[in-house]
């Protein structure tokens, strides 16, 4: 259990959320992101699509009433109120959803992003390349594979060399769509507390209130486990009610054991 991602205790300037849809970034890592931000770290969140086909079911209750467009609009109002509440800058990258195609083009683009942006740690989504593991929703997987690629493509001076190369950041995968994460063979390795601040990632996740209103309940459930779980590896055993699980996906290097 450690208190934020930047373990190594080296500086860090700059975060970047890589997500498929435009909550996810927000149920996954609302709390970890807060926390960066009140530390003074810049984060970028990175919206893949709007999750307007997939994720967007009470929109589409009839669907002879509403358009791809309008959800796409409440959408990126939801998640720019949200990003807002958090204190992260959001940018939306609109490739669809269901399927996400993520072609040569756009991985470029992604990997343009992160040589822009320069960040020191990357969260995105947890991803097994060996097999298609996500059921709820395969553009998750997806999208994390990509931002491994796009993270090494951008160390590469020859890839988009009128951009400036950047070494391999930190990445950090978040929890796959709950509570079915079980069949994805995801299995956290660093638990960040996120009490504190657990307040406002429910303000945040109460803007999905038109695209996914059981949000705020699922992820309040899943925090209050992820404490729970975490909290048998600790001392003290009082001190976090509310945790936020990753997979670290690249290998750390530090001065001592203890981060």
């Amino acid at each position: 259990m450690i208190d934020s991602l930047n373990a190594s205790g080296s500086d860090l300037n700059s975060v970047l959320v890589v997500s498929a849809h435009a909550a996810d970034f927000c149920s996954r890592a609302g709390g970890t992101i807060a926390k960066h931000v009140d530390r003074g770290h810049n984060v970028w969140i990175l919206c893949l699509s709007f999750g307007e086909r997939g994720e967007s079911m009470p929109l589409w209750s009839d669907r002879k009433k509403i358009s791809v467009a309008t959800v796409k609009e409440i959408r990126k109002k939801e998640a720019e109120k949200a990003s807002l509440i958090l204190g992260a800058k959001i940018k939306f990258m609109d490739f669809d959803d269901n399927p996400l195609i993520l072609n040569k083009d756009r991985v470029m683009a992604l990997t343009k992003e992160i040589k822009t942006i320069q960040p020191d740690i990357v969260i995105t989504h947890y991803s097994v390349d060996s097999c298609l593991r996500e059921p709820m929703n395969p553009d998750h997987q997806l999208t994390g594979g990509s931002v491994v690629r796009a993270c090494y493509y951008a160390t590469c001076p020859g890839a988009l060399p009128e951009e400036e190369p950047h070494y391999f950041p930190a990445i950090y995968m978040y929890e796959p769509t709950v509570p079915l994460t079980e069949f994805t063979g995801f299995v956290p390795n660093v638990y960040i507390d996120i009490s504190q601040v657990m307040q406002k990632k429910m303000e945040a996740l109460e803007m999905f209130k038109k695209g996914q209103p059981n949000l705020p309940k699922y992820y309040s459930l899943y925090g209050s486990f992820r404490a729970w779980q975490a909290k048998e590896f600790l001392r003290n055993k009082e001190s976090v009610s509310y945790a936020e699980a990753f997979y670290r996906y690249t290998p750390w290097l530090g001065n001592a054991l203890i981060p």
